[in-house]
Parts: structure tokens; sequence; C-alpha cells
């Protein structure tokens, strides 16, 4: 990556960014949670690019010229690790492009719904962000399971 700008990652209960009126909030991550089927959910992290931006999107954005990553320190040390290749080499590396960095996401029908139930899922239209975020989520797990395998 060829980037003069900092890249600041922080791992927190909260984080401060620039809204889309120019004011300086705090907002404390969303808790992480375990649904009946053993899914973790939650708000595991952002990204805010820097400030420049703020007039071109109503997502939050970093308060200064720095590309701020923010982690929910309420996830576990593979959840933090795995936010950070998602959005590190995802949202901050296409923004660092030039690129869209936003997430596109569609409800679309779920074919393998059981019979009479209509369920749907969310896919992702950014292609080019979802095949980042794959890539780098996929090789932070194989790295940790090479890892494990060492201690």
């Amino acid at each position: 990556m060829n980037d003069d700008r900092n890249f600041v990652v922080n791992v927190g209960e909260s984080f401060t960014f620039m809204n889309s009126d120019g004011e300086l909030t705090e907002e404390q991550f969303r808790p992480i949670t375990t649904e009946e089927n053993g899914r973790r959910t939650g708000n595991f992290g952002i990204t805010l690019p820097p400030a420049e931006a703020a007039l071109k999107s109503e997502i939050p954005r970093s308060p200064d010229d720095s590309i701020i990553i923010a982690i929910n320190s309420g996830s576990t040390e593979e959840e933090q690790a795995e936010t950070l290749s998602h959005e590190g080499y995802g949202h901050a590396y296409l923004y660092s492009q030039g690129k869209d960095d936003e997430h596109d996401y569609v409800n679309e029908f779920d074919s393998d719904s059981p019979p009479g139930q209509l369920n749907f899922i969310m896919v992702e239209r950014n292609e080019e962000l979802g095949k980042a975020i794959n890539r780098a989520v996929e090789e932070t797990k194989q790295n940790m399971e090479e890892a494990r395998k060492d201690e």
C-alpha cells in the first residue's frame, strides 16, 4: 500500500468519530452476543476514513486525516484479529486506493430455506470489497490455526 496517511488501530469499548454535521461524537460499541446456534453477532469494529470524506457519505469519519480502525474490546482475540483483517485489508485498503470501501448489501431470498419459511440473506453487492475481506479474513484464520499447531 502506498499511502502517506497514518493508519491507527484502537481496541476499546467505544470510538470517537466525526458525524455528517462535522461534530465529534463518541459511540459505545454494541455488545457482542451469542445466538442459540452459537453464532456471535454484534458490532466488532469500524473503519473511519479521514474527515475529508465526511461530506461524501453519511457514515462516521475519522476526526482528522488518519484512517482509524476501531475494534470492540468485548470480542475475543480471534474475533479482534479477524476484525482487523476485515477492516484493515478490506475497508481501509480500498479507501487508500481511492476505491469504493463501503458495504452495499441487499436482502435476497434464501433458496435453502425450509419449506414454508421465507428466509432472507444479506448479499454484498460491492464485489471488490467482499473479495478483499473474505481473502484477508481467511488468511488470518489460517495463520491463527497454524500458530495454534505450533504451541
